[in-house]
């Protein structure tokens, strides 16, 4: 049967009556408690965790529009998410506004057998970026054992693991794209949720292929070499280089600590989570892969304030290191803090820097120059173009402050935002503002 979760259910109901849709009706028990069934109490877990995933904490959302199945799982649920941006830089004197959608994001999210499978297909379509984020099942063979399978983010730290929905800041951190995670196809076996489960873990093997070029972006521009975006449609290509990948993670939080988000939206007391991950590529493309990946996390939660670390260290193969262990290409924290006053208000802020070390700068420029010398004359000048910040960047950082106001929870929020982004070269310094306003919709 079909079904709509709103705070206004009844007069969703009194209106599809109306209209004499008998065969409609909205979730909403009746009569006295019962006791739920194995197979009930792993639907509403899986059912829950979908509604964390986009929405948090928070009780009061839209929809989503779903065609629940006779054991009460949702075979077949629509979401969608909208992100109207307008943002204004300042760099290097040269000034940029625009208006744009961030995000369009429809999806596609459901289950059968009793609530064991799940499945998500999500698609961006914002203008001139239309790609396939997520394409994945998920199974689940009891509370300590699940498999997961297909096109998805892979688990590299529980602040990827969140819906940039629940963001308490704009957009996920710059210093985050250094690192991961991204998404590859692949699969896991995992225990993860949102809720629940003070021992969490998950490991994976991967083909190593960044799917998407948000995440795990930032070693090409090192060595000067453009970005690929594999999913884009239409643009797109298929897994021409397979080389294995290994991720692991392993989580450990009070029992009652919500990792869907960092807003602390409940007066209850201290909770916490630690965790660990990492990655391993086997056969790492030069210029595209780290080798090796680590970061250790935590996050914290008293009342209305939230707080989060990561340290990412990004390990790398260098051009005469091929045989050789990988060294350490760049690394950098990312803390952010935010305290929610109320179910309307929050504030947040956040530090992120990465640092290049001095081996991989040097590394990249010498690749830049060989390829230059290398190519015809005729070729050398657009090749100077490209290669020119080759092994420049010294480090980045970000230092944000924004406000929340959650009209509707998550499902209808505005947010703005304020950053002051300094990037160092080997010889300059580039000082970045940037001010950000956003609606965000999503069900």
């Amino acid at each position: 049967m079909l079904r709509f979760d709103h705070p206004l259910r009844s007069y969703w109901r009194c209106f599809f009556l109306l209209l004499s849709w008998s065969s409609i009706s909205l979730a909403q028990e009746h009569g006295p408690p019962r006791v739920l069934t194995e197979a009930e109490r792993e639907t509403a877990t899986i059912r829950q965790e979908t509604q964390s995933e986009i929405h948090g904490e928070e009780r009061t959302v839209f929809g989503p529009f779903a065609i629940e199945g006779a054991g009460g799982e949702d075979l077949l649920s629509i979401h969608f998410a909208s992100q109207l941006r307008l943002q204004a830089e300042d760099e290097a004197q040269l000034s940029s506004t625009n208006v744009s959608f961030a995000r369009l994001r429809p999806a596609l999210r459901g289950g059968f057998m009793e609530g064991k499978f799940s499945y998500v297909f999500q698609m961006n379509l914002s203008p001139g970026a239309a790609e396939l984020i997520d394409l994945f099942g998920d199974y689940r063979f009891n509370d300590r054992l699940r498999f997961l399978v297909g096109q998805h983010k892979i688990y590299l730290t529980r602040y990827r693991s969140q819906s940039f929905s629940t963001a308490v800041l704009i957009d996920w951190g710059d210093i985050s794209r250094w690192h991961g995670a991204e998404r590859q196809i692949g699969a896991a076996i995992h225990n993860h949720a949102a809720h629940g489960k003070e021992l969490q873990y998950s490991l994976g093997v991967y083909t190593g292929q960044n799917r998407r070029a948000a995440f795990a972006n930032r070693l090409p521009g090192v060595y000067g070499e453009p970005l690929e975006n594999p999913s884009a449609l239409g643009k797109g290509s298929g897994l021409e280089t397979v080389h294995p990948e290994v991720v692991g993670a392993a989580s450990y939080k009070s029992k009652d600590m919500f990792t869907g988000s960092l807003s602390s939206t409940t007066q209850r007391n201290f909770r916490w989570m630690t965790s660990l991950s990492g990655a391993y590529d086997f056969r790492p493309e030069l210029a595209q892969d780290a080798t090796a990946r680590l970061a250790p996390e935590f996050m914290m939660k008293w009342k209305g304030l939230g707080l989060s670390g990561i340290y990412y260290f990004s390990w790398t193969t260098l051009s005469d290191q091929a045989d050789q262990l990988s060294s350490l290409g760049y690394h950098g924290p990312q803390f952010t803090l935010s305290y929610r006053f109320n179910q309307t208000w929050e504030v947040s802020a956040r530090y992120g820097g990465v640092f290049v070390n001095k081996a991989l700068r040097d590394d990249a420029r010498q690749r830049a120059d060989n390829i230059i010398v290398g190519a015809p004359l005729k070729d050398r000048i657009e090749l100077e173009a490209q290669y020119a910040r080759a092994g420049t960047q010294v480090s980045e950082q970000e230092f944000s402050l924004g406000v929340t106001s959650y009209i509707i929870g998550n499902s209808l929020k505005f947010q703005c935002d304020a950053s002051y982004l300094p990037r160092t070269d080997v010889e300059t310094r580039i000082d970045n503002l940037r001010l950000r306003a956003q609606l965000q919709l999503a069900f």
